[in-house]
């Protein structure tokens, strides 16, 4: 069963995930939410405790074999979608987040408390956990301030200087390492109606207009026009 965490007060709608067209596509087609395994993500600061970083030497190798037990899965919690989550550049074009999949939060969190138990493949002490990431100063700062940043789920904490990121995540905390990257958690009877599609309305005409026919060629039409639609006129320039 999945516990939550920091959601009482919580009162945002919508979970984004923006993504490059390939990992839509998989999505579509696996109906599989990726879970990443900790130590997959750029932030060494990843299920850090603050009896690690109280040590005048943190002992770096526990907390990377630490991160091989936790898998994650990453969303924007907000009403709206953020101009600051979509790419302008990158250095190859199918990397581009051209696309986020939006769903209401309490549908995405019910999919996965109802799919629960056909993704039941680990041990029995295995603990899941949803909730909003909490923000705490983790470098730069005195032990005091260390001390007054201690959460239950090290994996739903992050440093301060993300919180702009607004993050909601889905947990796995297992009792050994994982051997695999990550884990597709799968939700069977998913269908385009609990989810929308929105097109990066960053793109140039071009671009987005053939990324819209690529959709509805694909047989996707719940797709959803960008609230920001109204100022950037993908379809215009």
């Amino acid at each position: 069963m999945w516990k939550t965490y920091h959601t009482k007060d919580l009162t945002e709608k919508y979970l984004f995930k923006f993504l490059p067209k390939k990992f839509l596509f998989d999505f579509i087609e696996t109906k599989n939410i990726w879970f990443s395994r900790a130590d997959q993500f750029g932030d060494k600061m990843e299920c850090v405790r603050i009896s690690d970083l109280l040590q005048e030497k943190p002992d770096y190798k526990e907390i990377e074999r630490r991160k091989l037990k936790y898998l994650i899965s990453c969303w924007h919690v907000a009403n709206t979608e953020s101009l600051a989550f979509w790419d302008t550049y990158s250095y190859n074009s199918k990397d581009r987040r051209t696309v986020a999949i939006r769903f209401k939060r309490h549908k995405l969190t019910e999919l996965m408390r109802e799919w629960v138990f056909i993704n039941d493949r680990f041990h029995i002490e295995t603990t899941r956990v949803y909730g909003k990431v909490e923000y705490k100063n983790l470098v730069n700062t005195n032990n005091s301030r260390l001390n007054n940043s201690k959460v239950k789920y090290p994996a739903l904490r992050k440093e301060s200087a993300f919180e702009y990121e607004n993050e909601f995540r889905f947990v796995i905390q297992l009792p050994r390492p994982y051997s695999g990257n990550g884990f597709g958690f799968h939700l069977r009877d998913i269908c385009p109606n609990d989810y929308d599609i929105i097109i990066n309305p960053l793109l140039n005409k071009n671009e987005f207009t053939e990324t819209k026919l690529e959709l509805k060629q694909k047989g996707i039409e719940n797709i959803q026009e960008s609230v920001l639609t109204k100022w950037l006129n993908p379809e215009e320039w």
